[in-house]
């Protein structure tokens, strides 16, 4: 029988080629579950999602696919070949298309005209020009996400857009599905693999704080108690980075003090230049990190690394940190660290400190932030201007 922290298990164990792992995984948890649950459930699914009647698909003759990240040519649309996270077939032919999100942002694109599509728009037009030779299905475009904001205009109910006019658009939550997933396996027995699916798919949401897409009263509470704080959490973390120097040099812009939600920062980055040898595409990044965050892919790495040398593995303390690292993973030399406090997550260089580990008032805790930042910057300065990368 599957236990419920399957799929929580499970998930140390992905695919670490891509930061935006926790999208993907999700995506397939959802596939795994809708493979498995038998064909009225399904059909009930999509009948509570889309708001449609979908019945027709209780026939068993016909054939339904469920791909993920499939690839699609959209070339004749005048865009490169994309991968929409999931793809329904009916018979073969393009049904509903769903775009997955946690936290990052829709990709816009400037068109030849000026005009700006975004990813959805795009997809939207793809799926418009796709035969369905099914009677009683409408096509259908929809867009999960658990704090990405919903692009504009995908869900207006005259849209300029001809291909939207032409589509049932919907808006979901993982949490949503989840509740979907719940109510259809309430026919199912306990023992059922279905139901252990269902279940498993629900503890890994809870896991994340991700079954629930809206403020708890917790929520509310602290709010209030941030929201005189703010200022001065923004002077800290912007302080911090000012005291990064001689990493590299500088490329582009300083995104100053904000909130990174998926990885549980508030930090500051910045592109920067590597000596000669190091790869390119390379930032900073310093702040605080809350290790408790819906992505654990850091956190999961540095626990197996800690593991390796007998250290304890991360607490869920809020930490001060620095960060060197790569728009992708493992780009960096394998071996070698600024020094022992160091880790290598997917070959990235970072460090982190318990926030309470620095005593004393605000001014005097920030000071020792500081010497101990300035300590580790001048360790990964010295670090990147002394290896040789090839």
């Amino acid at each position: 029988m599957i236990q419920n922290q399957l799929l929580v298990d499970l998930f140390k164990y992905r695919s670490r080629d891509k930061r935006e792992a926790m999208e993907d995984w999700l995506t397939e948890c959802v596939a795994a579950v809708l493979r498995v649950i038998p064909r009225p459930a399904l059909v009930a699914v999509f009948e509570m999602l889309i708001g449609k009647d979908c019945k027709v698909l209780l026939d068993e003759k016909l054939t339904i696919d469920i791909g993920t990240q499939v690839p699609i040519d959209s070339s004749r649309l005048g865009a490169a070949r994309q991968r929409p996270d999931m793809l329904f077939r009916v018979q073969g032919e393009p049904w509903a298309l769903f775009e997955n999100k946690v936290a990052h942002h829709v990709a816009n694109r400037i068109e030849t005209d000026g005009s700006v599509t975004s990813q959805m728009d795009r997809y939207a037009d793809w799926l418009a020009a796709q035969p369905l030779g099914v009677d009683g299905l409408t096509k259908s475009l929809v867009f999960v996400t658990h704090q990405t904001a919903i692009p504009v205009g995908f869900l207006e109910l005259n849209p300029n857009r001809a291909s939207y006019r032409e589509l049932t658009r919907h808006a979901s939550t993982w949490g949503h599905l989840a509740r979907i997933f719940e109510h259809v396996g309430n026919e199912f027995g306990t023992t059922s693999h279905a139901h252990a699916m269902i279940a498993a798919y629900t503890t890994f949401l809870k896991e994340h704080e991700m079954a629930d897409e809206y403020p708890t009263t917790k929520d509310i509470a602290l709010l209030s108690l941030q929201l005189g704080a703010t200022d001065r959490l923004e002077k800290l973390v912007n302080d911090m980075f000012q005291r990064i120097q001689g990493v590299g040099r500088w490329n582009g812009n300083t995104s100053w003090a904000h909130a990174d939600v998926e990885f549980g920062r508030f930090n500051a980055d910045r592109w920067l230049h590597l000596p000669k040898g190091w790869p390119t595409d390379c930032y900073v990044n310093t702040g605080l990190w809350f290790p408790d965050s819906p992505d654990q892919k850091y956190r999961v790495l540095m626990d197996e690394e800690l593991g390796e040398r007998d250290l304890r593995a991360v607490s869920s303390a809020p930490k001060v940190f620095l960060q060197l690292a790569h728009g992708e993973d493992d780009m960096f030399p394998i071996g070698g660290r600024p020094g022992d406090q160091w880790l290598r997550p997917a070959t990235d260089f970072f460090v982190f400190c318990d926030y309470e580990s620095f005593l004393g008032d605000p001014a005097t805790r920030a000071a020792e932030i500081m010497q101990w930042l300035d300590e580790r910057v001048a360790d990964l300065a010295q670090f990147v201007g002394h290896t040789k990368v090839r």
